[in-house]
C-alpha cells in the first residue's frame, strides 16, 4: 500500500469540505422550504414567482446539475477539457469570494417551474434525495477524478464536483436574498 501524498491529503480534504457544503446547502433550503411553508407557499412575490415556484427552481437546478456530473463522469475526462473564457474566470472568480451572483441570471428553461408547485413535504423529500445522491457521487469517485471533472455551467465555465457543492449554498443564498427582497 502506498503512502498518501500531501496533494492526496489535501484533494480529499476538498472532497469531504464538497460533502459538508452539500449537507449545509441541504440545510438551508429545508430552511427556506420551512420558512416559507403556511399561505404564502403558492402567493406570488413581486418577481412573479411564489416561493413554491423559486424553491422548485432551485431544486431543478441543483437535480440537473447532479445528472450532468453524472453524465460527464460516465462519459470519462476529456482529452481536451474546455478552456474557460476569460469573463467566466473572472465571473467565476467573483462569485466564489463575494458569494454573489450576477443579477442577470435567467433560469435555463429546463429548470422553470412552469407554474408546478411542489407541496413542502415532498419539496424536502427531493431536496434529500438530491444531497444524498451528491455526496454518494463524491463518494464513489476518487478525490483526483472528482477534481479533473468538470461540468459547464451556462454563466461561469467548467465548474469541478467540488465547486459546484459550494455554488449550490451560493446560488441557495442568492434566492433567499431575492425573496427577502421581494
Amino acid at each position: 500500500m502506498s503512502a498518501e501524498t500531501p496533494a492526496d491529503s489535501r484533494l480529499e480534504k476538498r472532497r469531504r469540505r464538497a460533502e459538508q457544503d452539500v449537507r449545509l446547502a441541504h440545510g438551508a433550503l429545508l430552511q427556506l422550504v420551512n420558512r416559507h411553508r403556511g399561505e404564502g407557499w403558492a402567493a406570488p412575490l413581486a418577481d412573479g414567482w411564489s416561493p413554491a415556484e423559486i424553491l422548485f427552481h432551485v431544486l431543478l437546478v441543483l437535480e440537473e446539475a447532479l445528472a450532468e456530473l453524472r453524465l460527464a463522469s460516465a462519459a470519462g475526462l476529456p482529452t481536451h477539457p474546455p478552456v474557460p473564457a476569460a469573463r467566466q474566470l473572472l465571473e467565476k472568480k467573483l462569485v466564489f469570494l463575494t458569494w454573489r451572483l450576477p443579477r442577470d441570471l435567467w433560469p435555463h428553461p429546463s429548470t422553470q417551474p412552469g407554474g408546478l408547485i411542489l407541496a413542502p413535504d415532498e419539496m424536502a423529500r427531493r431536496s434529500t434525495a438530491w444531497a444524498g445522491g451528491f455526496i454518494r457521487f463524491l463518494r464513489e469517485n476518487t478525490p483526483a477524478y472528482l477534481a479533473e471533472l468538470r461540468h459547464a455551467h451556462s454563466r461561469l465555465g467548467p465548474l469541478s464536483p467540488f465547486e459546484w457543492s459550494r455554488f449550490t449554498r451560493i446560488y441557495i443564498r442568492f434566492h433567499d436574498l431575492r425573496m427577502q427582497e421581494s
